[in-house]
Parts: C-alpha cells; sequence; structure tokens
C-alpha cells in the first residue's frame, strides 16, 4: 500500500540530503519549511510562529530567494521527488544564521510564555 503524500515527511528526507541549505517543499500554491529552516525564516523575516513552520506563495519565492541569498543562505526548493538547488555566491553562512534564529526564537518564545 502506497503511503500517502506528507509535507513534513518529504521535509525531513531532503533535509537528511540538504543539511546546510533552508530546504522549501512545494505544496499546492505554496512553499513550505520547518524546523530550524523555519526559525531561520522567523529570524529573517522578523515573525514568530510556535508550530515551528513558515509558509510563503509560490509568487513571493523570487522575493525570498534573493533575501536568503543576502544572508549567504542556500536553498533548495523540492517537490515529491526531485528538488532544485539555488546556492549563494559567497560561502554559506548556514550554522551562523542558525544559531542566530534559534536564539531570537528562544527569547521570542519566553517573552511570550511569560505574557
Amino acid at each position: 500500500m502506497k503511503r500517502s503524500y506528507s509535507v513534513i515527511r518529504n521535509y525531513k528526507k531532503f533535509k537528511r540530503i540538504y543539511p546546510e541549505f533552508v530546504v522549501f517543499i512545494k505544496c499546492g500554491d505554496y512553499y513550505y519549511t520547518y524546523d530550524s529552516d523555519s526559525r531561520i525564516m522567523m529570524y529573517l523575516y522578523r515573525v514568530f510562529r510556535e508550530d515551528m513552520s513558515f509558509r510563503i506563495e509560490k509568487v513571493r519565492f523570487k522575493e525570498v530567494l534573493y533575501r536568503l541569498h543576502q544572508n549567504n543562505l542556500n536553498v533548495v526548493l523540492a517537490g515529491e521527488a526531485k528538488a532544485n538547488e539555488f546556492y549563494t555566491p559567497l560561502e554559506s553562512r548556514y550554522r551562523k544564521v542558525k544559531k542566530k534564529s534559534k536564539d531570537y526564537y528562544d527569547v521570542t518564545i519566553s517573552s511570550v510564555m511569560s505574557s
């Protein structure tokens, strides 16, 4: 029996292949990212979501890609079976931005929980 498509399962599959890329998964008219990559997006866009997901509309992908490349982050846009890679022209800063985004998320969730 074939398993149904799961955006999160697909994200995790591609994240194992591309551990130091921001991974987006195509689903309908949106691209989704989760876990540490969603924290990076929340940090860059100064928003907060407790559920650790981030969604963008397909029509905004070029704008988001530009912003990620400004921060020296490589990006993967994946469907069910294949992925497109978008490399920053400079050395990736994934680990540095990931650390900053974790700190941002931790401080933000602390302030939300104390309110």
